[in-house]
């Protein structure tokens, strides 16, 4: 159906522009960053075991945290992919980027300025423009910082 044909050329187009956050990559140290909140009981199994993406990402219930970002890494480079716009600022909890650090927002090739905040990260990002992403860029938005290594992760994994 043309429907699902759409969203094939979608998923596509983001890949062609966002693809190397996820080809040839790795869980970086923590595989996300959690929100405030109690953090939700996933159930593992191996077949058929509930998962809600939509209710870790986008609208948890009431106090409970959500996923606001995802982290894989290769070659020196760590890939943060935010499921929805953070807003004027992306805060990466526990992280010492080095000096040198390179700050990228993947879908328009722009660099972004960035500075330490305590044991933290914290990106500056332009104001979200609806007309700079094209609809099939909107489904996570992917930061890469490069000359980032594994060891570079400040605290105890957790949140």
């Amino acid at each position: 159906p043309a429907i699902m044909e759409e969203r094939l050329l979608q998923i596509g187009e983001w890949l062609r522009r966002n693809g190397e956050a996820i080809y040839g990559t790795r869980t970086w140290i923590r595989p996300c960053q959690w929100t405030a909140g109690d953090l939700p009981y996933i159930r593992r199994s191996e077949y058929k075991a509930p998962y809600d993406i939509f209710k870790e990402t986008i609208r948890p219930p009431v106090g409970q945290a959500a996923k606001e970002l995802f982290f894989t890494y290769k070659d020196g480079a760590l890939y943060v992919l935010a499921p929805k716009w953070p807003g004027r600022r992306l805060q990466i909890r526990n992280l010492n980027a080095p000096a040198g650090a390179q700050v990228t927002l993947l879908g328009d090739g722009r660099d972004l300025p960035w500075k330490s905040a305590g044991p933290d990260v914290a990106i500056e990002l332009p104001d979200y423009d609806p007309a700079a992403f094209a609809p099939e860029h909107q489904y996570i938005y992917v930061f890469k910082i490069a000359g980032v290594k594994g060891r570079d992760f400040a605290a105890p994994a957790g949140r």
